[in-house]
């Protein structure tokens, strides 16, 4: 059961973060409480593991809907050589 518990708290920091707070705090429950029988602990720790598969998966979901941001270059970005050797040889430039 042990090897159980820590393989969830690995899982833990694939979470949300709003998520995290909650899922640490039933982990850390259940582990401290020894009196429960044990179908009731594999149903609670199953529950648990559940709970968090479901938020590691919201997380790979958002990391694959980010956009990617290309911009065409603009006018001026084939000149950035001219510009640079106008500036360093003028004090001032319009």
């Amino acid at each position: 059961m042990k090897k159980k518990i820590n393989e969830i708290q690995k899982m833990l920091s694939s979470c949300l973060c709003k998520d995290r707070f909650l899922l640490e705090k039933r982990l850390r429950k259940l582990s401290a409480n020894h009196d429960i029988n044990n179908i009731k602990y594999e149903i609670y720790l199953t529950e648990l593991k559940k709970d968090i598969d479901i938020s590691v998966c919201r997380v790979k979901k958002r990391l694959a809907t980010i956009p990617l941001f290309e911009f065409p270059d603009l006018p001026i970005s084939g000149k950035k050589e001219e510009i640079g050797k106008v500036i360093s040889d003028n004090q001032v430039t319009i």
